[in-house]
């Protein structure tokens, strides 16, 4: 018995084992049991949870249909449960799950508004591990009981795993419409829930609008009621955004900020960028140096505040908008789910500020309202050639209610000034089920005027009148009025229109047309007639003047005809177009161009081979072959875009047995050419890029005729000359050889990668290639050069090309052999000429070493040349020693030069020392030329050329002890030294001494000692020096000078003698040595020869003093000196008024012996006739004289 009871103690729990395993086998093991455990729990859930179907085992794979939750809070409706149990995992003491997938889960929250108590967060523990290891839910749709509903929820999935108070969540995955996540973290079930969750965001909305898309990294930290986020945002722009959250499941609030430092207008808006790219390359491009945003909100809003500060990249098209000063822009903002308001936005700068405020409201209907105001903009910012400021007040409000649109938009006030011109406006649009109403819009700017009343719907009443005062008022550069009035009405479907328009004196910039009249009439409909008609009279255009102008265009929509006449001087040119305007499915114009006729002097004729075909449209535009002939020469283009295929396109030309005589016939080239020139360019691309294309230049045979040294015509000629490009796979190759007849050779090839992008800087791309030059003989370098140099000898060099397209590098030798360079200009031969280019470095650029000999001595010039912020910088040193810088009948100058020179960003540095060892300067003849006085005014005066670069720096030129002067009878020896020094945008000035030495002046072969001659620099511009001269003759103990003091431009001339004499002997004794009454006849040249003789051109200062006692000792009311072209014609004239208005003069040239007699009288509003009686020349002339 006691056995058995022993025994019973072992049985009974194995029994009741046995039993529990026979119950779990019967709940988790069949499909009855799955479903008396879901009636259990519906059951002992008092409503709150439903579930309609059920099937499957607990401990496998089961379903559960039709499964909703309700509570005060909310309504859970599922529309199906899957999942699948590991049950070997219960052996291990954890529960595992495989799978959990939901499918069209719809939430309903619901707010009860007696229930004010904070949320506590229960206290979770599982108390054996629980894992999912793959959860889904699909289709989660989340609205409230106000009908305001959230996206759709398109997928979340994870990995899920719970023991006790933690719970880990890994690959978890979130997407929406545009919107998807992965995260991954942990999460305590105690106390306020602590997390720790990290993960990646992805936002792909607005993207049709243009959008960047936007990824992010965040981290949410803190405790589940008061989460703390920190999103470090990679695109459009890298920031770091702070986000916190206070009660986030009861009164929630929360606040956000970023500070960005750079963010580009295309990172947020690259579709809107990218379209302008497509229109224009060189769209500027607006970005935001700095910008900061900052807000809060709770349930019920938010608020917030944005200050940003931007400013535009530089741009070729554009470039002054780079130079704008930056723009600040404030704003505050204000929503919630109903609307949005900005009670305050401002965009500030130096050139003028904006103002607006406004809201817009979303509940019911779409409704705005808004204000703008400009105060003092400046419109040269933005528009250069447009000066003149603006204030405007703007106002606009409307409403969007289902698919209408009602608003209206006022001008309140428009005021400034626009060129010089005062500047007004007003008016008011609207826009009703009627159509858009204008309420008499007026532009006025001078006195011209633009107005602009009526309707725009489907029924068209609109009227627009311009009165155009002068042209100036509204464009720069433009002249002339004009009168325009036009009118259309009628159905939306068949408008009429007609307008009338005249203009008189009308041109802008270098077009011009005296007179303009035009006039048209029509219906805008498929079958309505039209007839335009335009005339001009007096058009100068392109260079090309023509007396008329006539322009037709008539016919209907569905088929016309346009005209266009040009005739003039210039010669003729016609142009025909026909076609028809389809409105069916899109608006679109097929037709031909008829006929095109230019016959241009000195273009000769060029005619349209046949009709080409033309369409343009919605879609695109086509253009088949053109073809213009003239003589055995054609021209051809024709191509297409489609404006929806990415905005493909395509482009070809092609130029066929060229005649290149008509190159100098046209004035493009210095002399004639013979041979037959043919081109292509063939382009294919896709917006702004081009995708592949090719060009090409050859000429197989090119003769040209030049003269040589003795007049006789030589024949040189080139063969084989070509020139190409090839783009393929974004590099682009360049191939270019020319052959000429005697074996010399040029040969190119160049290749540069990454090429095709027009809307992208090139000067990054790099570049490799060479150049190879064979020159047998230089001498027909004098023929193409008009003898400007005369070279003999061969040349030869090799290059390498490397480097960048903005920045190239050269590496390679260029060397004369066998010759010299004859400069006919300084008359000076170079010899044993060599260039060295070597590339040191993209940072240091390349080395570059020229040298040559002239004369007994040479010049060499080293340094380095480098490419840096788009300029290039040239630092190189001269340096020489007996250097022949000229070699002419007039100069001859040998020099040693010590220079650096540094040519940077626009302007020439030059310091050093140049050494003038022996000169030799005979100068006798000016050539004719005679400077204008500091008085004279040169109307018109165009410029001469390009100018050079501007020249700053100090150079000391120092004189040796052979530099002689021989020059309008000055002899002697000079010697000294100046230091020049300049300043871009002044003279040059100078600071030192140069003296002569051991001088004479000779005139009438009578010889003048300079015994003091002395030229000072103090500073000051260096064609105005000092002087310090004096000229002597000593004879039979009298000694008689001239003594010249001051600076050139106020010299002072005094005669002076030894014992004292009168001036009239000291001039006497000075040439001649003989009595004044010998030779007064005579004084007033040789004076003037004398004073010029010592180097100065204002000598003749002193004879006011002797010819004003002779004037009054017989009464003559003129005496002075007239000179002529040479130095020796000089006369001395005297003058005497007989009666009112009559003058007589008689002037003798001592030199010449020869006399001339002159009478004027003087007419009426000072014209006068004067008449010449003298041994050369006999004539009259009518005089007009100016008063000054």
């Amino acid at each position: 018995m006691k056995r058995w009871r022993v025994v019973g103690l072992f049985v009974l729990p194995l029994l009741i084992l046995l039993a529990a395993l026979a119950g779990v086998a019967f709940w988790g093991g069949s499909e009855g049991g799955l479903q008396q455990l879901a009636r259990l729990a519906v059951q002992s859930s008092a409503g709150v949870l439903t579930i309609d179907k059920v099937s499957g085992r607990l401990l496998g794979s089961w379903r559960l249909e039709g499964v909703r939750v309700q509570t005060v809070d909310l309504d859970l409706r599922c529309q199906k449960i899957e999942g699948r149990v590991l049950p070997l995992a219960l052996l291990r003491g954890e529960v595992r799950m495989e799978l959990v997938h939901g499918a069209g889960v719809d939430l309903l929250i619901r707010e009860d508004p007696q229930d004010t108590s904070p949320l506590v967060l229960p206290i979770l523990n599982f108390p054996v591990r629980v894992a999912v290891e793959k959860l889904e839910i699909e289709d989660f749709f989340i609205h409230d009981e106000t009908g305001v509903e959230f996206p759709r929820i398109e997928w979340i999935s994870g990995e899920l795993a719970a023991q006790r108070r933690r719970a880990l969540l890994q690959g978890g995955e979130f997407r929406m419409d545009g919107v998807s996540a992965q995260v991954q973290g942990s999460m305590e079930f105690d106390g306020k829930w602590p997390v720790d969750l990290r993960g990646g965001l992805q936002i792909k909305v607005g993207e049709e609008a243009g959008a960047i898309p936007l990824s992010a990294d965040f981290v949410i930290g803190a405790v589940l009621t008061d989460p703390v986020a920190q999103v470090d945002l990679k695109t459009p722009a890298k920031t770091t955004i702070n986000l916190t959250c206070t009660d986030l499941f009861g009164d929630l609030r929360w606040q956000g900020e970023t500070t960005v430092a750079r963010v580009s207008a295309n990172e947020i808006l690259s579709l809107w960028q990218a379209k302008m790219a497509a229109v224009n390359p060189a769209w500027p491009e607006l970005y935001f140096t700095e910008a900061h945003l900052a807000a809060t909100g709770n349930t019920d809003g938010y608020k917030g505040t944005v200050r940003m500060q931007g400013q535009w990249t530089k741009s070729e098209v554009w470039p002054h908008l780079a130079a704008l000063p930056p723009m600040i822009i404030e704003a505050e903002l204000a929503g919630d789910t109903e609307g949005l308001q900005v009670p305050s936005l401002t965009a500030k700068s130096q050139t003028g500020e904006v103002r607006a405020k406004g809201m817009v409201s979303w509940l019911d209907d779409v409704h705005w309202q808004a204000e703008l105001e400009t105060r003092e903009v400046e419109l040269a910012s933005y528009l250069p050639e447009w000066t003149g400021h603006m204030d405007a007040e703007i106002k606009t409000s409307g409403r969007l209610r289902g698919d209408v649109l009602s608003g209206e938009l006022t001008l309140v006030a428009l005021d400034g000034d626009l060129l010089g011109y005062p500047l007004s406006g007003s008016g008011e649009l609207r826009l009703d089920e009627r159509g858009l109403q204008v309420d008499t819009l007026r532009l006025q700017s001078g006195d011209s005027e633009l107005d602009v009343s009526g309707t725009v719907g489907e029924e068209m009443n609109l009227r627009v009148r311009a009165e155009v005062a002068s042209l100036a008022n509204l464009l720069p550069e433009a002249a002339g009025t004009g009168h325009f009035q036009g009118t259309v009405k009628g159905s939306r479907k068949a408008p009429e229109f007609s307008f009338t328009l005249d203009g008189n004196a009308l041109s802008y910039r270098e077009t011009m047309v005296q007179t303009l009249t035009g006039s048209g009439k029509g219906v805008f409909s498929p079958q309505g007639a039209v007839e335009v008609k335009l005339a001009g009279q007096g058009l100068w255009a392109a260079s090309f003047p023509f007396s008329s102008v006539d322009v037709g265009l008539g016919g209907s929509m569905a088929r016309h005809h346009l005209q266009a006449k040009f005739a003039g001087s210039s010669g003729e040119m016609d142009v025909a177009l026909d076609g028809s305007l389809e409105t069916t499915e899109a608006i679109a114009w097929k037709g031909e161009l008829g006929e095109l006729l230019l016959h241009l002097d000195p273009y000769s004729k060029w005619r349209l081979r046949k009709p080409a075909p033309l369409r343009i449209d919605g879609s695109g535009v086509e253009l088949a072959p053109a073809c213009l002939e003239q003589g055995a020469a054609s021209f051809c283009v024709e191509g297409d875009w489609r404006a929806f295929d990415d905005s493909q396109w395509r482009f070809n030309a092609e130029l066929d047995s060229f005649a290149c005589g008509l190159l100098y016939q046209w004035h493009l080239i210095p002399r004639p050419l013979e041979g037959r020139l043919s081109a292509l360019l063939r382009l294919q691309g896709q917006g702004a890029r081009l995708v592949q294309g090719e060009a090409g230049v050859t000429v197989p045979d090119l003769q040209m005729s030049a003269p040589d040294e003795d007049g006789r015509e030589q024949i040189l000629r080139w063969t084989e000359t070509l020139f190409s490009l090839k783009l393929a796979d974004s590099r682009l190759s360049t191939t270019a050889k020319s052959r000429y007849q005697d074996g010399s050779t040029i040969d190119a090839a160049i290749q540069i990668d990454g090429f095709g992008d027009l809307a992208s800087s090139w000067d990054g791309l790099p570049l490799q290639g060479k150049i190879d030059l064979d020159v047998k003989d230089l001498t027909p370098l004098a023929f193409l050069t008009d003898s400007m140099i005369v070279p003999t000898g061969s040349v030869k060099g090799a290059f390498a090309l490397s480097g960048r397209l903005g920045n190239p590098f050269l590496s390679g030798e260029l060397r004369q052999r066998d010759g010299t360079v004859f400069v006919p200009a300084t008359g000076i031969t170079l010899e044993e000429l060599f260039l060295s280019v070597m590339m040191k470095g993209e940072e240091e650029g390349m080395a570059v070493v020229l040298s040559a000999d002239s004369g007994s001595g040479n010049i060499r010039v080293a340094g380095n040349v480098l490419r840096r912020d788009d300029n290039w910088r040239v630092d190189v040193h001269a340096t020489g020693k007996e250097f022949e810088l000229a070699h002419l009948t007039e100069y001859e100058i040998v020099v040693d030069p010590d220079l650096h020179i540094v040519m940077d960003a626009g302007v020439a540095h030059v310091t050093g020392r140049v050494l003038v060892p022996r000169a030799v300067i005979a100068v006798n003849k000016m050539d004719g030329y005679v400077a204008a006085s500091d008085d004279v005014i040169i109307v018109d005066e165009q410029d001469g050329g390009k100018k050079g670069w501007p020249l700053s720096g100090l150079v000391n030129v120092e004189l040796g002890k052979e530099v002689s002067v021989d020059s309008f009878g000055v002899k002697g020896r000079m010697d000294g030294s100046v230091a020049v020094t300049a300043v871009p945008g002044h003279p040059l000035t100078g600071r030192g001494n140069l003296i002569v030495h051991d001088g004479i002046y000779v005139v009438r072969n009578r010889a003048l000692d300079i015994s003091r001659g002395k030229f000072f620099f103090l500073g000051g511009p260096l064609v105005n020096p000092g002087i310090d001269a004096l000229a002597q003759r000593k004879s039979n103990s009298k000694t008689v000078g001239v003594l010249v003091s001051g600076m050139v431009d106020d010299m002072e001339v005094k005669l002076f003698s030894d014992p004292p004499m009168a001036e009239s002997e000291i001039l006497t004794a000075l040439l001649s040595g003989r009595p004044y009454a010998e030779t007064s006849h005579q004084v007033s040249k040789t004076v003037q020869e004398t004073v010029a003789g010592v180097g100065f051109e204002r000598g003749g200062a002193i004879l006011g003093d002797i010819f004003s006692g002779i004037e009054d000792q017989f009464l003559l009311n003129n005496i002075y000196m007239e000179s002529g072209e040479e130095a020796s014609d000089v006369s001395v004239m005297i003058g005497k008024e007989l009666i009112k208005d009559l003058y007589i003069s008689y002037g003798y040239d001592p030199f010449k012996a020869s006399g001339i007699f002159k009478a004027r009288y003087d007419l009426w509003k000072r014209f006068s006739v004067e008449t010449e009686i003298g041994a050369e020349q006999t004539g009259a002339d009518l005089l007009w004289s100016i008063e000054k």
